[in-house]
């Protein structure tokens, strides 16, 4: 389900009536908007706007999609190397750069495991 915010002017208006002395049940009713009157109420009145508000935090550079795609492609070839799953990364979206160890918290334990063994074993060359 993909989630859509509201259009400024149905959150103005929300805030403007709430102001005049409705509730939230004959806002929802009268705006046919169910589940979001009570939302906006509560962000207008701690933050004193109805806007988006910048997020916190720095965003993830794999996205679930892209996580999606790297496990994949790990699952496909169990022997492929961290630094070959960069270069499918680098590959697949060019302007991605990320260490080693930005592959690995993104793979699940099952895989991880299998890519440390090959990433330690070719560091001290072991075969």
């Amino acid at each position: 389900m993909v989630r859509t915010e509201l259009p400024k002017h149905q959150s103005d208006l929300i805030v403007e009536r709430y102001q005049s002395g409705e509730g939230y049940k004959i806002i929802s009713k009268a705006l046919d908007i169910w589940n979001t009157v009570k939302t906006v109420i509560i962000k207008w009145r701690k933050y004193g706007t109805t806007g988006t508000l910048p997020r916190t935090g720095r965003p993830s550079k794999i996205y679930e999609k892209m996580r999606r795609k790297l496990v994949r492609e790990a699952s496909k070839r169990p022997t492929e190397t961290l630094k070959e799953l960069q270069e499918f990364l680098a590959r697949v979206r060019h302007w991605l750069k990320c260490l080693y160890k930005t592959v690995m918290q993104k793979l699940p334990d099952n895989l991880t495991n299998n890519l440390l063994e090959c990433f330690y074993c070719c560091k001290t060359g072991l075969s």
